[in-house]
Formats: structure tokens, sequence, C-alpha cells
């Protein structure tokens, strides 16, 4: 599979080009982007039309979903820094796996990781403990983990009282969907090596 990339993008314009491993540039234009604030370089998937040379752009998305919040949500405090540094380092740890599942519990929201289809197990678990506040369906099919941004946690704050000690978690699933996932603590464990990662 081909990684795709942002060469060129012109929101005024309404054009851009991507390029991939065994493609050079193949340009594209909004009609058939999903959003038009694409950053060069970054990474994006691409469908396509066409046999040979020229191929054309049917479908292009970022790969990393954008959060977009209404405008007048609240400005809240931003996470405090030492949080903020052990929580991101948790997070990093339980993303990039092929398998993800949650358990949702009273006391912690647990997200589990392989790369096994959890034959022998989850190989880490990623701990949200004491949740104050759990916005998610049944069972997402998790496609990204990742500590949510000013943006994000002003949402979050017409939902539930934040303070610069709440740690809010996004979830994002295989339909770019958000789900968002605010406690006290957290904490990544390697099951298999027993490493661990947490913050207080």
């Amino acid at each position: 599979m081909t990684t795709w990339r942002i060469l060129e993008w012109s929101r005024e314009r309404g054009r851009g080009a991507i390029c991939g491993l065994h493609f050079d540039r193949i340009e594209f234009d909004a009609s058939h982007a999903y959003v038009d604030d694409f950053v060069i370089g970054e990474a994006v998937h691409v469908e396509l039309e066409g046999a040979g040379i020229p191929l054309r752009v049917r479908r292009d998305r970022q790969d990393l979903p954008r959060f977009r919040a209404t405008s007048g949500e609240p400005i809240v405090p931003a996470l405090d820094e030492g949080l903020c540094v052990a929580a991101e380092a948790a997070v990093a740890q339980a993303s990039g796996w092929t398998d993800v599942r949650m358990v949702l519990g009273a006391m912690a929201v647990r997200i589990e990781v392989d790369d096994d289809n959890f034959a022998y197990g989850a190989s880490g678990a990623l701990d949200l403990i004491d949740p104050t506040y759990v916005e998610v369906v049944t069972a997402p099919e998790v496609r990204f983990i990742r500590l949510a941004g000013p943006e994000m946690r002003s949402y979050l704050a017409t939902r539930v009282v934040l303070s610069a000690s709440d740690i809010a978690v996004a979830i994002i699933d295989e339909a770019d969907r958000f789900f968002f996932v605010v406690a006290r603590r957290i904490a990544f464990t390697r099951t298999r090596q027993g490493r661990v990662h947490s913050a207080p």
C-alpha cells in the first residue's frame, strides 16, 4: 500500500497535489477532498480512479481526522504541564497497535491493545482511572487515541467541569467519529513485559 502525502495545497485556489512512493505528483481539486485545511507533508488516504497514467484522485482525506468544535465554546485551562508530558507518553504507548478494544468500568475505562487479535490476551492496556465523563459508543472500532487538545477541551467543558488536572483523551473510530473520556489519572501497562508509564 502506498503512503500518500500532501505535496502542495492552496485553500484559496481549491487545488493541491499529492505524492507517493511510486508517484512523483498527482494533482487534485477541492471537490475531491473531505477537508479544506490540509498541511504540507501530512499523510492522507487517497482513492484513485483510472488505469495506468494519468490517474485521477477520486477522494482525498487526512489520515488523522480533525476535531471541529462549534464557535462560542468556553475557554478552559490547559492540562497541567507535568501531567501533560506523562499523559502524552502513556497515550503514545497505546497508539499504533492493530487491535484495540475498550472495557468500560465504574472505576476505570480500559483500552486494551494487541497485534495478534488478542490471541494470547492483551499486549498492553491504557487505563483512564477515576473517569468523570465518558462519551463513547458501546464498542467503537478504535483507529486513533490522542490526548485532547484545546479545542476538544473547550467542547468537553460544555459537558463537564474541567480543571488543569483533568486528563481528557480523544478516541477516534474507523468512521472518523470522536469520542471522549475525562479521567483523574492515566496509566499504560505493557502486560507481557510489565513496563508501566503513568501520570499521577
